[in-house]
């Protein structure tokens, strides 16, 4: 699992960012200064932080510059924060070796795009819809129906009680709250292991192809909870 670290001496910023990264696949830690950040990233290894540009004492980029210049603390993926949001505070975090800088307040769509860019961590969300999967390899089979027990822009993970193997291609067909038009997937099944109730299987799904729209649309519906 991911680490994250979130920087920031005031508590509302914290909790927000709680906020936004509850039930994903990350490990989120908090720090209040930039002191205690390099304490828990020595301690930690953080794969991310979000930091915020203006902290009393010592500010973001000198955190920065301080974990940029430690061989053995720089390989974090680093995202400066801050409520100016003008360009030269812009230019100053990513000259300090800022990777990216996002102005507050955050949005969860901002957040979940920069983790996927620099984490390939995709937005999940629990979330239960009713889907209908078909082999692709045995078109002739009934298709059968699951349960999401949470879906994200990549995949699913979905309870059902019909066997499948781990490599079969399946047809997933579901319909999501607000979206007028069904979504179809061509996916792959990458994991499978008992269900979290008696009888059944846990399906680990990873979407190979649908079209722009449907992408689009599952997209805005995982940001959007």
């Amino acid at each position: 699992m991911r680490k994250i670290l979130v920087v920031d001496d005031s508590s509302l910023a914290l909790e927000q960012m709680a906020r936004v990264l509850e039930h994903r696949s990350v490990r989120l830690m908090m720090a209040r200064s930039a002191r205690e950040a390099l304490e828990v990233h020595e301690q930690e290894r953080m794969d991310m932080m979000f930091v915020d540009l203006h902290m009393p004492e010592v500010d973001g980029t000198e955190l920065c510059r301080a974990l940029r210049t430690n061989a053995g603390l720089r390989s974090v993926s680093i995202v400066m924060v801050s409520a100016s949001s003008t360009e030269a505070d812009r230019v100053r975090s990513l000259e300090a070796g800022a990777n990216a800088y996002l102005p507050k307040p955050l949005t969860r769509a901002a957040v979940l795009r920069t983790l996927l860019k620099f984490l390939n961590v995709a937005p999940r969300k629990k979330v239960e819809v009713l889907v209908q999967m078909q082999l692709l390899a045995t078109p002739q089979a009934e298709p059968f129906d699951a349960r999401t027990l949470n879906l994200s822009t990549s995949g699913m993970l979905a309870q059902t009680i019909h066997p499948v193997e781990v490599g079969a291609a399946v047809m997933c067909h579901f319909a999501l709250p607000s979206v007028p038009a069904p979504l179809v997937f061509t996916a792959e099944v990458v994991r499978s292991a008992q269900g979290p109730t008696r009888g059944t299987n846990a399906l680990g799904v990873r979407f190979l192809r649908t079209d722009s729209t449907g992408l689009t649309a599952l997209e805005r519906f995982v940001a959007g909870g």
